[in-house]
């Protein structure tokens, strides 16, 4: 019943115009990303658009990335992802559009991926990760900001499958769905007339071709 799920999802929605989790919690921008994203594809928008526009744009810190929720400190890419996503749902944008994108750059890494938060500096935390990657990159792309060569992000992207056909998290990893799921739909922006192509099963094996791998291709 799409009118009760709506219903369910527009009762999420606090004052502040952020959703919680369940009725009652306090807001995020994760579960406001989820709200939004949930009554837009069912067509439906939430009871107040505009203190959801308000909510989303006032998490944004000087930095250009995105908190979760009002008395956090510490932006991530995959904040700043979901923020930047829910707002487009919106009809809206980041307040500082320009700072978001610098934000997601400057967390890109030498080998062209992107890390969990450019404060993170130091290993392991500053190692370059498929979801980041996917997330920046759909990010970078909603705001027209990708960079004019994208060859470094296909690169680390390719880097990270394996032998099974799979993508796992990081170079000679194991693969995942998760992570497959994270690269296919960052190289469906990045190479459309290679993943953007209606399906065909023909040819297709239930069978992997070769075991689960940790050996890039």
């Amino acid at each position: 019943n799409p009118t009760k799920v709506s219903h369910f999802l527009r009762s999420l929605q606090n004052p502040d115009g952020g959703f919680g989790s369940v009725v009652g919690a306090p807001s995020t921008v994760t579960y406001t990303y989820r709200g939004v994203y949930g009554l837009w594809a069912l067509g439906d928008l939430p009871n107040s658009t505009s203190n959801a526009v308000s909510y989303l744009q006032g998490r944004q810190k000087a930095d250009g990335g995105f908190v979760d929720h009002a008395s956090a400190t510490i932006t991530t890419v995959v904040l700043t992802w979901y923020a930047v996503t829910a707002l487009d749902l919106l009809a809206a944008s980041p307040q500082n559009a320009s700072g978001a994108t610098a934000y997601l750059l400057s967390a890109q890494n030498p080998d062209g991926g992107f890390r969990h938060s450019p404060q993170d500096t130091t290993a392991p935390s500053n190692a370059s990760a498929t979801l980041y990657t996917y997330a920046a990159t759909l990010t970078l792309d909603l705001l027209g900001t990708l960079p004019a060569d994208t060859s470094p992000i296909v690169a680390y992207l390719a880097a990270t499958q394996a032998q099974d056909g799979g993508f796992a998290d990081h170079p000679r990893f194991t693969s995942s769905v998760a992570d497959t799921f994270s690269a296919i739909a960052a190289l469906a922006v990045l190479l459309p007339s290679q993943y953007n192509r209606p399906p065909s099963l023909a040819g297709l094996s239930a069978t992997p071709l070769v075991t689960n791998s940790t050996t890039a291709v």
